[in-house]
């Protein structure tokens, strides 16, 4: 049966995880750290350390033995999260340097209109009357520790850099050769959920696995290290549910999504977000034999991105881009039919998501995390 963690990664030397090539580099750092690239970076890391094979590598990279989230920042002790469309800032102040921001979602007019399946309206003014109202979604933001405001924007901290190759011959820069390229600063932290088959795996990345994490690994970026390991309480996540009165058959569920949603058809076709999720085979993923039923998502509300999967460097090909699909941070309402273990499922839902088998070879994990909006943390604060 998989075991599901939260992990904690400190970076211990600059990162680039760029968000576009330029000319001469690479510029605009990502604020996260791409399931993808966390995943290859573990699977990397066994096998340079001899913990695994070649063949064991490719093996678990094409099955579900190893799944693993985008890796949010960790600020100031407090974990982010990607913000929701039903967020709001005020950008006048309401006082010495606070600016009142609300979540918003847990409002009557909200909340109530999601569960009777009705669109609900967006905030256009703050307490005050003013209009100048921004909406962070989906940037990354954290609880406030001051009155007045729900939540803060957080930012990851990145420095750049220019090099210039030099000419052995001549002892000079070599034209043509000027390369710049933005970095994540080292020693900020990020947290992520994992799930785990094979105890073995667990073992190695317990103990403070260091992993490499972006481009120039050889030259010294993007060095990192695994070091903090926490076990998820399925049962008490369970017991959440049963509580809040979510797992009722038939019953809307408001959910946010952590991760981006997506629906593909292997490489021939693909969806914004699934129509359907088939929980008992996210529980025969998970090595449970029991039934849960189907979740059917009815609408979501948030905006759309674009999905690199990433780059395959076995076979030295890259892997697909999907573009326009649900992006993180975005609320989805859904009900279940059929259901049997509704708790059990929608708990395994929030932890890992629903991961697609794009190809013989490629798993994609970290996709459609949907969390029942009652029992997430949340952004209310929750410290690390």
């Amino acid at each position: 049966m998989m075991r599901f963690y939260e992990a904690k990664i400190k970076i211990l030397s600059p990162t680039i995880i760029p968000g576009r090539r330029v000319e001469r580099g690479y510029k605009g750092q990502l604020n996260y750290i791409p399931s993808t690239t966390l995943r290859g970076a573990i699977l990397t890391s066994l096998y340079a350390h001899g913990y695994i094979s070649l063949e064991e590598a490719k093996s678990i990279g094409g099955s579900y033995e190893l799944l693993v989230s985008n890796a949010y920042l960790i600020d100031d002790g407090f974990k982010s999260y990607p913000s929701h469309p039903f967020m709001y800032k005020c950008k006048v102040p309401h006082g010495k340097e606070v600016f009142e921001s609300k979540i918003f979602i847990s409002e009557y007019d909200v909340a109530g209109a999601l569960k009777d399946g009705r669109d609900p309206k967006f905030k256009f003014e703050c307490s005050m009357g003013h209009v100048a109202i921004e909406y962070p979604h989906p940037q990354p933001v954290r609880g406030s520790d001051k009155d007045g405001e729900a939540f803060k924007e957080v930012d990851v901290k990145v420095q750049s850099m220019i090099s210039v190759g030099i000419s052995k011959r001549r002892a000079t820069s070599q034209a043509g050769m000027l390369y710049e390229y933005d970095a994540m600063i080292e020693g900020q932290e990020f947290w992520c959920y994992i799930g785990i088959s094979k105890d073995s795996i667990y073992e190695r990345i317990k103990g403070g696995l260091e992993i490499k994490i972006g481009r120039g690994t050889s030259r010294g970026f993007g060095h990192s290290i695994i070091e903090k390991v926490n076990e998820v309480s399925l049962d008490k996540m369970m017991e959440d549910l049963k509580s809040s009165g979510v797992t009722v058959e038939g019953r809307n569920i408001i959910f946010y999504a952590l991760s981006p949603l997506l629906e593909t058809d292997g490489l021939k076709s693909y969806k914004p977000y699934p129509s359907k999720l088939n929980l008992d085979s996210l529980m025969e993923i998970c090595g449970i034999d029991r039934k849960a039923g189907v979740l059917e998502i009815k609408k979501v509300y948030g905006k759309s991105r674009t999905l690199h999967c990433g780059w395959d460097m076995h076979g030295n090909i890259r892997r697909p881009i999907f573009e326009h699909v649900a992006s993180e941070g975005c609320i989805a309402v859904g009900s279940i039919t059929g259901g049997g273990n509704i708790p059990q499922s929608l708990a395994i839902l929030s932890l890992i998501g629903y991961p697609i088998k794009i190809s013989e070879n490629y798993m994609l994990t970290g996709v459609n995390m949907l969390t029942p909006i009652q029992i997430h943390p949340f952004l209310w604060g929750e410290k690390t």
